[in-house]
């Protein structure tokens, strides 16, 4: 592997990637009435991070060695929604909600019923894709309150947290 000194760097972040251009879609999870994707209107989201535990090997009488164990991450992710007054985004998420437990009978939907496989797009300024993520086995877990109020003239916004199984790149 070649070295990467500060010039190198430099010249190669004439066109850094943005935080504000991507695209978070989902597959409209069995039982919800929908066959659409979904393109949600979200503000915010962020790339998962990962880890890996370590394992202490001890070895005779020295401080021992680690080694890397099982891969970590924080299975949710939080995504900050911007609803147009079609409403597409809440009902969506809600209905989702609703087939993952019944408000009035309590009663719940199998998993592989309610999980689906989400893609965060990042995307170039020409609008290609520069990565792809796919979140595998996802379900929103709670929404936050929407805040209403006369005394302001912004649009409506709220947080969904979702929850999944595990997350991939994917080629683009």
């Amino acid at each position: 592997m070649g070295q990467i000194g500060s010039d190198v760097l430099k010249n190669n972040l004439t066109n850094p990637a943005r935080i504000y251009q991507w695209d978070f879609e989902i597959p409209a999870p069995k039982g919800t009435g929908s066959t659409d994707v979904w393109f949600l209107r979200a503000q915010s989201a962020h790339v998962p991070g990962k880890s890996f535990e370590d394992i202490l090997i001890n070895y005779k009488a020295t401080g021992g060695f680690n080694v890397p164990g099982r891969e970590r991450y924080d299975h949710s992710m939080e995504v900050s929604i911007i609803e147009g007054e079609d409403r597409r985004g809440f009902d969506a998420i809600n209905s989702w909600m609703n087939q993952i437990r019944d408000p009035r009978s309590g009663e719940g939907s199998p998993d592989n019923d309610l999980k689906t496989d989400a893609i965060l797009t990042l995307t170039k300024a020409n609008g290609e894709a520069w990565m792809v993520i796919k979140f595998i086995g996802i379900y929103p877990k709670s929404v936050s309150n929407v805040d209403l109020n006369y005394n302001t003239s912004k649009e409506i916004q709220y947080s969904v947290q979702f929850s999944y199984d595990r997350w991939e790149p994917m080629n683009t």
